[in-house]
């Protein structure tokens, strides 16, 4: 086994995992956040139009802008 340089664990280089291909991830992610960020979009939208649920506006629109 290897070590890693920065803590010192072992690092296994065997295949037991399986390979990811990163293009594949990377556009699966992209397409979730497209459509967690619309759901948020709809989300604060209704929630600015309907009475007592501004909290939820809050929510989404903090949410949104990534605080």
């Amino acid at each position: 086994m290897d070590r890693c340089p920065s803590c010192n664990c072992e690092v296994c280089k065997c295949s037991r995992t399986p390979f990811i291909d990163s293009k594949s991830a990377i556009k699966d992610l992209k397409a979730e956040v497209n459509a967690l960020r619309s759901a948020l979009l709809e989300i604060r939208d209704v929630a600015r139009v309907s009475e007592g649920v501004e909290f939820y506006a809050m929510l989404a629109e903090k949410a949104l802008i990534g605080k």
